[in-house]
């Protein structure tokens, strides 16, 4: 009896092997632990350290808490850009600490840009096509 328990545990520790050299090294990295929007302050509660495969790393992910909330620093960073639970910290999301988040201009959350892609969801262009074309 022991020796069927032992026999199965070595095939599932060989299965975890051969998958983790199929996955390769994996690096520490810093993710949301919940969906932030465009101008949500970021704080030390919102994130945490998964590993992610390490030839699949983002070249501006967040690695080091020290680099994501420096020592001695009050200000807050600001999201500029909405983020999804557990999708990696990388710098262009986040502005640095005191940046302009949703206070910088974009009071209500809307901006004067009537650009789409510059605009929350629920905003309206400031502009007509007409006045746009002219």
């Amino acid at each position: 009896m022991a020796q069927g328990f032992i026999a199965t545990t070595q095939a599932e520790l060989e299965q975890e092997r051969a998958v983790r050299v199929k996955m390769g090294p994996m690096a520490a990295v810093y993710v949301v632990n919940k969906p932030l929007n465009y101008g949500d302050p970021l704080t030390k509660d919102d994130v945490q350290k998964i590993y992610w495969p390490a030839n699949a790393l983002p070249e501006t992910v967040f690695q080091d808490e020290a680099l994501l909330f420096p020592e001695g620093e009050t200000r807050p960073r600001y999201m500029n850009r909405q983020i999804e639970a557990f999708e990696p910290l990388l710098a262009s999301r986040v502005t640095e600490p005191g940046g302009a988040g949703r206070a910088g201009g974009l009071q209500g959350g809307c901006g004067p840009s009537p650009s789409a892609s510059m605009r929350r969801p629920g905003c309206r262009a400031s502009c007509s096509r007409a006045a746009m074309s002219t």
